[in-house]
């Protein structure tokens, strides 16, 4: 099988032949020192990943050397640094009437998905290649502020649903466009947990949220598209929630958040597949060759039985995981990972 079929196999509830692996995102400075180059496609094909994931192309509009306006008119800090996160600093949307008069971009601007066409062309008929998009508190939270955002559930509650409604038909729109380009996988990276549990509740979630996440889903699947959702921390509360949305896959089973992937596989392994989650934070940090090696057993073991897993980092390939550990990982996901599956 191909990687682009055996990611497809998992998310369609079939067995591959073996657990694909794949990575929400490879920070710059790992990719540079196994390849020599800052080349993520060159990665994919030397190391043997079978997806890829591929962020929208956003506008940069600077106000000086080291800040910028994006898309949906927040100002973020440009540390200059490849693979850094732009903090925002200064929000389109100060007050409630601020929302009568804001713009949204366009989600049919062609330069959004100019690195996915770029990745189609270049691996898309061997690798899978998902598409990150928006799901439904990205933006409020990105034009509101984070504090703002999370007050809003209880000061705000109509602008705060309006701000969604928004979100829903602004990424129905940008998944309609990908799939018209040929992607068959988005994932939705919205981080709505922290270790403790959901950021706003699961109360609040699934009254004010859950209504919009849901509709979202229901849209991409009506696009033929699958759906990937990840989110960081601890889930439970509102993992029949999850469920119910329709999602395809849950990403990454984060053990910081106490997330249990054999759980997670006897309770809702009928229902959707996962991807994650061998330790970001430690193991593929300062862990061992061996330590790497038997935390990838323990993550197939717990999750790969009949399908339903992709096998990736707990979160992310970050500037701080060791090289040689993650390609340790991979090369451990080939040797263990073909079924029959026996560890």
């Amino acid at each position: 099988m191909t990687g682009k079929e055996r990611f497809l196999a998992v998310l369609n509830g079939e067995q591959p032949d073996r657990v694909p692996t794949g990575e929400l995102d490879i920070n710059p400075r790992v990719i540079h020192a196994l390849t020599g180059t800052d080349d993520i496609f060159v990665l994919a094909e030397q190391i043997g990943l079978d997806g890829i994931f591929v962020w929208p192309d956003r506008r940069k509009t600077y106000l000086d050397a080291d800040h910028f306006v994006d898309d949906f008119g927040s100002v973020r800090v440009d540390t200059h640094i490849p693979g850094d996160y732009p903090v925002p600093v200064k929000y389109p949307i100060e007050e409630p009437e601020d929302l009568a008069h804001y713009k949204m971009p366009s989600a049919s601007d062609g330069r959004i998905w100019a690195g996915v066409q770029k990745a189609l062309d270049r691996v898309g008929k061997e690798l899978c290649v998902v598409a990150r998009i928006r799901d439904v508190i990205s933006f409020p939270r990105d034009v509101l502020g984070y504090e703002n955002f999370l007050i809003s559930f209880i000061t705000e509650p109509e602008m705060l649903s309006e701000l969604m409604d928004m979100s829903v038909e602004y990424s129905t729109e940008h998944a309609r466009n990908l799939r018209s380009l040929g992607v068959d996988v988005v994932c939705m990276c919205d981080d709505i947990a922290n270790a403790p549990g959901p950021l706003m509740g699961a109360e609040k979630y699934h009254e004010q949220v859950f209504p919009h996440f849901k509709k979202l889903i229901s849209n991409c699947h009506d696009l033929g598209l699958k759906v990937i959702k990840h989110s960081d921390g601890n889930l439970m509360s509102i993992m029949d929630d999850l469920i119910d949305s329709g999602i395809d896959c849950l990403d990454p089973i984060d053990p910081m958040g106490n997330m249990d992937m054999a759980h997670i596989k006897k309770v809702y392994g009928d229902e959707i597949a996962m991807m994650g989650n061998v330790d970001c934070v430690k193991t593929l940090v300062d862990g061992t060759p061996k330590e790497v090696e038997e935390e990838v057993k323990s993550c197939l073991r717990a999750g790969a039985a009949g399908g339903g897993l992709i096998l990736a980092s707990s979160n992310s390939i970050h500037a701080g995981v060791k090289p040689e550990n993650y390609l340790h990982m991979v090369r451990c996901v080939e040797k263990y990972g073909h079924y029959p599956i026996d560890l």
